[in-house]
């Protein structure tokens, strides 16, 4: 019975709870009535704010700094696997030249390391009477050729060993130490740069000669994109005129030196002569040899473009 009373006494005084009594709610009911309703509101909210505030602390977690004085690789490696997000490592030395830590090797294309770019495979092919072939003849343009051949090789050595210089003397920047896969990603990624820009600038370079050449009309010395013939008045005088060479692509297409340099003919052994060409190179007789993907253009360096080896 005590248990009972007791039970419906509290429920009592919790149903009639005003935490925000006064004179007004004493001697009007509506007033007593509001003023209940205010303390329900207000306990709801507190044990709300409360429990959230509870839940909040329960559920934190503490973090802890841990210092460890001069890590070794191996524990900086386990410390990051475990804790990569919060882990900090500050560098002694920010600044660090790549080449410290990178080495770089290439290899150049197969035909730059081959018989075909050696001083006596181009002996072999020059001959003191070249300027007799006919100019679509392999003995009269291939001794040119494979010196330029030579000549870009070299240049294309020394292109690839500057970038590669200026490269492992720049500097890596990081106030933190890098992991492995972070440094190997940067690596990979200026490495990938290194070789885009330095192939642009190769090709740059190569298609500013070509438009320098083509743009001053330069004349071969095989006479392939101008040449002049002579004009003689017997006992009067001898006039060089010059005359755009003509190719004749296939029989039923012509192509001017003068207006494009994509003029371009397969090289062979011809039983033909220079002063048989009138500056037109049309092969009146059919080859002794064919020279299989080997041409012969307006300038040299178009020819070595087109031409396979």
């Amino acid at each position: 019975m005590k248990l009972r009373a007791t039970l419906r006494y509290l429920r009592t005084r919790l149903v009639e709870l005003n935490l925000f009594e006064n004179s007004a709610s004493r001697t009007d009911i509506h007033h007593l009535r509001t003023a209940i309703i205010s303390t329900r509101v207000y306990l709801v909210l507190l044990i709300t704010a409360v429990s959230i505030l509870i839940l909040t602390t329960a559920l934190e977690q503490t973090t802890q700094t841990v210092t460890i004085q001069s890590p070794s690789e191996n524990v900086f490696q386990k410390l990051y696997l475990k804790y990569s997000s919060t882990l900090q490592c500050p560098c002694n030395q920010v600044e660090t030249l790549y080449k410290t830590f990178t080495t770089i090797s290439y290899k150049l294309h197969p035909v730059c390391s081959s018989v075909f770019v050696s001083s006596t495979w181009i002996n072999i092919l020059f001959n003191p009477d070249i300027a007799y072939f006919h100019p679509l003849d392999f003995r009269s343009s291939a001794s040119g050729q494979f010196q330029l051949l030579t000549s870009l090789c070299l240049f294309a050595n020394r292109t690839v060993e500057n970038a590669i210089d200026d490269f492992l003397s720049d500097t890596l920047l990081s106030p933190q130490i890098l992991s492995i896969s972070s440094l190997k990603d940067q690596s990979e990624t200026k490495s990938q740069f290194l070789k885009t820009s330095t192939s642009y600038t190769y090709s740059r370079l190569l298609n500013l000669v070509r438009g320098i050449t083509h743009m001053n009309v330069l004349l071969p010395a095989m006479q392939t994109s101008m040449m002049h013939l002579l004009y003689v008045i017997p006992n009067v005088s001898i006039t060089p005129i010059p005359y755009e060479t003509l190719w004749n692509i296939t029989t039923d297409e012509v192509c001017y030196c003068g207006f494009t340099s994509n003029c371009y003919s397969p090289s062979a052994f011809y039983d033909l002569f220079a002063e048989q060409t009138q500056a037109q190179f049309t092969v009146m007789a059919p080859p002794l040899a064919n020279v299989t993907g080997f041409f012969v253009a307006c300038y040299a360096l178009d020819a070595l473009l087109v031409s396979s080896l």
